[in-house]
């Protein structure tokens, strides 16, 4: 039996659902119906299974918390009247559908808004058609409904998901059965939206990025003495060529070590105009037509270079002029996305990947019941299965047998199985007990079917993540990832879901 999760503390006001004006027929279009019916599916398991009311709950519950804590540093409470609270769960519904509609379709902000403009199926699934006429969000607004709930509340969105539809009194509705005994585990790397981590081109992109900060102070009309800061962009431009050109050949290595030097001297003082310019409008933005809102971006964009560029100079004088080794651990990959990681796998045509390890925990059925993307370094499949285990023990799931590939095969990872009474389906890495373990008939079923595992990554990263992750930060990323999960989930109860009148599927 599975446990039901314990509901936010917060309580939904009642209010009247709005009139959901009829969606045409159009006829002879099948790729239509099928998205149509899709839509469709995936609206009877929002409101069914009670998934929208747990967002909703999990969104307010959140919202109330901020508020508090904005009370508490500024004194000044923010009471949630009924009137506000009836409109904000509506709203939420609203980025609740809008979210899973742009997962789905894997379309940008900019491309949702217009064709949720232009499409009445899609008015009508995410709750915006009016009789008379309909209210479409902006492109702003619709990256404001992604961002309402963090990557733990979308979590516990998708768990409640999970234990609905694995509950035996809604099995009849599936077309197949919808269980999670056997788990499956499995973890992969994330590209992050970064080039190749070069670096000098780093210095680069951060004088680029400086400049270009240095250039919105001084048009808002706040100056510091200084040179044209665009002939800064020719220089490090120039410079940058010269780098290229110096190939192996016999002196060109004292050579890249003085147009580094060069480099060096000409981002430095880059970094000092900045210093200046962030200095003046820390202390001088009211007198800019900026709010205090704009100026604060501006002055954290140059916060966030100037901090990461001494790194970056570090590094590159390591490599460059030491011309000594840096580990992965303590590589800077981007100024951008400090937080990318070196993923060695030894992949056909991926040796070295720039990104995150992500780790899946499948179940039988193709439901994502698990999933960790990591921040720090690169951790051991062993220690990743650890993890996902007292996650599962969390959430009380009736997991009853793990399945992985030898790399998540260790004595602690024996151990931890037998402490739960869990079978060990994990391939052994020692070859003689791999070979007694294919002895058996259920080993042998389990790995014919973990090699489906290998294609639901690819699925999860290509279809629902998108390839490289376009979301900025570690927090933006991880609720990407929380927000694929829970797509993907009611995409696939979606397929599984017996229509009416249609007969089960035969096993």
């Amino acid at each position: 039996m599975t446990v039901a999760l314990p509901l936010p503390a917060s309580s939904l006001l009642p209010s009247q659902d709005d009139l959901r004006p009829f969606v045409p027929t159009v006829l002879g279009n099948l790729e239509y119906r099928r998205f149509r019916s899709q839509l469709e599916s995936i609206d009877h398991l929002l409101r069914h299974l009670g998934v929208e009311r747990r967002f909703v709950e999990t969104a307010l519950a959140q919202e109330l918390a901020k508020r508090e804590a904005e009370a508490k540093e500024t004194g000044k409470p923010r009471i949630l009247c009924p009137g506000d609270q009836i409109l904000f769960q509506k709203n939420a519904a609203v980025a609740l559908r809008c979210s899973l509609l742009r997962t789905l379709t894997g379309e940008s902000y900019r491309g949702l808004a217009q064709t949720l403009a232009e499409s009445e199926l899609r008015q009508w699934f995410c709750l915006l058609g009016e009789v008379g006429g309909a209210r479409i969000p902006s492109k702003s607004t619709l990256q404001n409904y992604g961002e309402l709930v963090d990557a733990s509340g979308l979590r516990d969105v998708v768990m409640h998901l999970v234990q609905q539809a694995t509950e035996p009194s809604r099995q009849p509705e599936w077309n197949e059965p919808v269980v999670v005994e056997t788990v499956f585990l499995d973890s992969t790397a994330i590209e992050l939206d970064i080039h190749y981590p070069v670096d000098w081109v780093l210095l680069r992109d951060g004088v680029r990025t400086l400049v270009k900060a240095i250039l919105l102070i001084r048009r808002a009309g706040l100056k510091v003495r200084m040179e044209e800061p665009k002939t800064f962009l020719s220089r490090i431009n120039q410079l940058c060529m010269q780098m290229t050109a110096a190939g192996k050949r016999s002196g060109d290595k004292k050579a890249r070590k003085k147009i580094f030097r060069r480099m060096k001297a000409l981002v430095r003082v880059v970094m000092a105009h900045a210093a200046r310019h962030r200095d003046k409008l820390a202390t001088e933005w009211e007198q800019t037509k900026w709010s205090q809102k704009a100026a604060h971006a501006v002055l954290v964009r140059i916060e966030t270079i100037l901090a990461a560029l001494p790194v970056a100079i570090r590094q590159a004088h390591e490599r460059i002029i030491g011309e000594r080794l840096v580990k992965n651990e303590e590589k800077l990959l981007s100024l951008y996305q400090p937080h990318a990681s070196v993923i060695v796998r030894g992949k056909a045509g991926a040796e070295v990947e720039f990104g995150r390890q992500l780790f899946l925990a499948e179940a039988s059925c193709g439901l994502v019941i698990d999933w960790d993307l990591r921040t720090e370094k690169v951790e051991s499949d062993v220690f990743l299965m650890g993890e996902c285990l007292a996650r599962l023990d969390q959430w009380k799931l009736p997991v009853k047998a793990v399945v992985a590939d030898r790399g998540f095969d260790s004595k602690g990872g024996q151990r931890k199985l037998a402490e739960r009474q869990l079978e060990n389906g994990i391939a052994p890495k020692d070859p003689g007990r791999f070979a007694e373990s294919w002895k058996s008939e259920k080993f042998r079923r389990w790995h014919h079917r973990r090699a489906q595992t290998e294609a639901r990554i690819g699925i999860f990263k290509n279809e629902f993540l998108g390839g490289p992750l376009l979301s900025k930060g570690v927090a933006g990323q991880d609720r990407q990832v929380g927000w694929a999960a829970l797509t993907h989930n009611l995409w696939l109860l979606a397929d599984l879901r017996r229509q009416s009148g249609s007969p089960p599927k035969a096993n």
